[in-house]
């Protein structure tokens, strides 16, 4: 005597006294399915939704990530850099990429003494974790020791930008 599939209703296959009491679909294909289906149901299958900034879809189970919102780490630390800091988040979609365009717009010198024998930091003037935008009128080149002294404090911030001023006035000269 065989049981149907709870599945698809069709009858499970008697493969010996043992197994038979257990069995409750006729194949794999149909146990998958109905536990795809009794997961939807329950709502503890995956699901899908569009990632907030990069509007991508994506996956997820309820149970691992109940508030899920974006598709990756680089999307959620996007929105979560913005949140936490007020930075402008309009061009660059990361550190590296900004740094690499200023390099390209300022002259490869120090602002303040000039110094050039290898390259020198982009500096932000307005600290990104105190707000400071990625932007081209926030940053100065200063070389490794004076950017350390800018940061601890012991350069004001009115030097740097009448450093930067003169420096930019300079390099356009030449």
């Amino acid at each position: 005597m065989s049981k149907p599939c709870l599945n698809c209703g069709d009858p499970v296959a008697d493969r010996g006294p043992k197994r038979v009491a257990r069995a409750k679909f006729c194949s794999n294909a149909c146990k998958f399915a109905y536990q795809r289906a009794v997961n939807i149901e329950n709502g503890t299958g995956r699901l899908t939704k569009t990632c907030e900034v990069c509007a991508t879809p994506f996956t997820y189970y309820r149970s691992v990530r109940p508030n899920a919102a974006f598709c990756s780490l680089s999307c959620r630390s996007i929105v979560h850099s913005g949140k936490l800091k007020g930075r402008i988040q309009e061009v660059f979609k990361d550190r590296a990429t900004f740094t690499k365009s200023m390099r390209r717009f300022l002259p490869s010198e120090c602002a303040i003494c000039g110094w050039g024998e290898a390259s020198c930091d982009v500096c932000h003037i307005i600290a990104r974790k105190a707000g400071g935008p990625d932007l081209l009128e926030n940053v100065v080149m200063l070389c490794p020791n004076h950017h350390r002294m800018f940061d601890c404090g012991l350069i004001p911030v009115e030097d740097v930008r009448q450093a930067r001023a003169t420096w930019l006035l300079g390099a356009a000269a030449h």
